[in-house]
């Protein structure tokens, strides 16, 4: 796959999505063989010369440079609706997860799965003394989780634990001399790890147009890389970590399907982890199923109208307002009074049918609609309106046309506001003027060319007039007579506007 260092190819606001991005060559070791064969020689045929040259080509194995990692979600530290989500994290390396295969050694092909993924761990399989994930200290009697040691101890044998299947050469010619790693049980992993065909669905490439967002920190090439987790966090809210392991040398210790794998009790597996996150997500507010049967019940979803009751309500204006979506908030006014006012955003709990009537809208104050009836206005497309300018407005290319725009719209007026002044002035001005009879027609004609003139003149940068510094003398280079410098001043010039003005003034006196 053939994948350009530059957005050029992805215009704004668009995105190209790529199942994976694999390097030419994985990690691994290689020999690159040359042969010379030299022929027709008199001596007759000799021995070819033949050469070779081992090399390795080296990606990260056990550990990750945080600077290659873009982003996360959801973000660490962060508690909110989660539920629903599945972590995902953000390379800046594009080909990072294909860098490497599961079975070390292995030729990578277009169709090799990545060697990482995501696992999600939630609080409850972090407790108790035999906990899914990690282990417990007696000694301070908590839970431990990932542990640093020494690169070759990634491999070490240890009873009923599953260790990777790595050779101490791979380690030894690897870039990293120590690893993170966590032992889990090796049915838990089997319940919550993907397998060998879920790994190619769980991790792709982007490529998108970082221009304009230099704030962001994406002023890169817009080529990146994302590895999903198969886990979502629990329908029950609470604490969950997303670790980010490898699963170099576990290929064959991966869950299919048919058939099923199973694992003793007491049977472990040891993973190397890479990263990890936490987030505490929120409770489910319910199944799908019960949020769709709570639509129908006044106040049933919380989310799609306002909280309360709106029986309770004892104006029937504002029992009707409250039921169809609307919130009464305090509307402080321009001239100092203070006053009630609906809003209702987008999402509804009753068909509504849009009003235009006085759109297109130049401000929010514009779109801010008045029932003479109640005397309460209604903010709602006046917030829209104002949300909308402000979401145009963060995004610098659009920032920029508009600017660009309104700087060419404004040149254009003013350029037909000089037309206007400067034609209002000649016109009048050659009609006053006595010209023959074949110039009548041709008046137009004149009109544009002295417009050419005056505009020149009104524009001294573009003037066509020599630049002369009338404050400083011009300086001669020679000495003239007297008699030729009265003659030149006794000449009649001939030149035509001259000679305009010459008979203009004669008409006048």
């Amino acid at each position: 796959m053939t994948i350009k260092t530059s957005n050029s190819s992805v215009s704004p606001g668009n995105i190209r999505f790529l199942s994976a991005v694999h390097p030419p060559l994985a990690s691994g070791s290689y020999t690159v063989k040359g042969t010379q064969q030299i022929n027709n020689l008199e001596q007759g045929g000799v021995d070819p010369y033949i050469s070779n040259q081992s090399f390795f080509v080296t990606a990260p194995q056990f550990t990750i440079d945080p600077s290659s990692i873009h982003s996360v979600y959801p973000p660490k530290g962060q508690t909110g609706n989660y539920y629903k989500q599945m972590p995902f994290i953000v390379f800046n390396r594009f080909a990072l997860p294909w860098a490497r295969t599961l079975t070390p050694g292995a030729a990578q092909t277009d169709t090799s799965p990545p060697w990482m993924t995501i696992l999600l761990a939630y609080e409850s399989d972090m407790l108790g003394e035999t906990p899914n994930i990690g282990r417990y200290d007696t000694t301070s009697g908590k839970w431990v989780g990932p542990t640093t040691v020494p690169a070759e101890d990634v491999i070490a044998a240890k009873t009923n634990v599953i260790v990777p299947a790595i050779s101490h050469a791979d380690i030894e010619n690897g870039p990293d001399t120590s690893a993170q790693i966590m032992e889990m049980k090796y049915q838990f992993f089997l319940d919550i790890a993907p397998t060998l065909e879920e790994l190619p669905l769980l991790s792709h490439a982007r490529e998108v147009d970082t221009d304009n967002k230099i704030m962001l920190g994406m002023d890169a090439d817009g080529l990146f890389s994302v590895v999903v987790s198969n886990r979502v966090p629990p329908a029950a809210g609470g604490k969950c970590t997303a670790f980010l392991i490898s699963l170099e040398g576990h290929q064959d210790h991966l869950p299919t399907y048919a058939p099923s794998k199973s694992a003793n009790a007491d049977q472990s597996i040891r993973v190397v982890v890479l990263g990890g996150w936490e987030f505490t997500a929120s409770k489910m507010p319910g199944s799908f199923r019960e949020l769709m049967l709570g639509v129908a019940s006044k106040g049933g979803v919380k989310l799609l109208q306002a909280p309360g009751n709106p029986n309770d309500a004892i104006n029937e204006t504002a029992k009707e307002a409250v039921e169809i979506g609307y919130v009464a908030l305090n509307n402080d006014l321009r001239i100092g009074e203070q006053s009630t006012s609906w809003y209702r955003g987008p999402c509804v709990p009753a068909p509504t049918k849009q009003v235009t009537d006085y759109a297109p809208y130049h401000y929010s104050d514009h779109a801010i609609q008045y029932d003479p009836k109640t005397g309460i206005f209604d903010l709602s497309y006046a917030a829209a309106w104002q949300v909308g300018r402000l979401l145009a407005l963060s995004d610098g290319a659009f920032s920029q046309s508009l600017s660009n725009w309104r700087r060419t719209y404004l040149g254009k007026m003013q350029s037909t506001a000089e037309q206007t002044s400067i034609k209002s002035k000649i016109a009048p001005a050659l009609n006053v003027v006595s010209k023959p009879a074949e110039l009548n027609n041709t008046n137009d004609n004149v009109i544009t060319q002295l417009h050419h003139f005056m505009h020149f003149v009104a524009h001294p940068e573009t003037t066509i007039f020599p630049k002369v510094n009338v404050r400083k003398p011009i300086k001669s280079t020679g000495k003239l007579k007297a008699n030729t410098v009265s003659e030149s001043n006794r000449k009649e010039s001939s030149d035509p506007l001259v000679a305009l003005a010459k008979q203009q003034n004669e008409d006048r006196n």
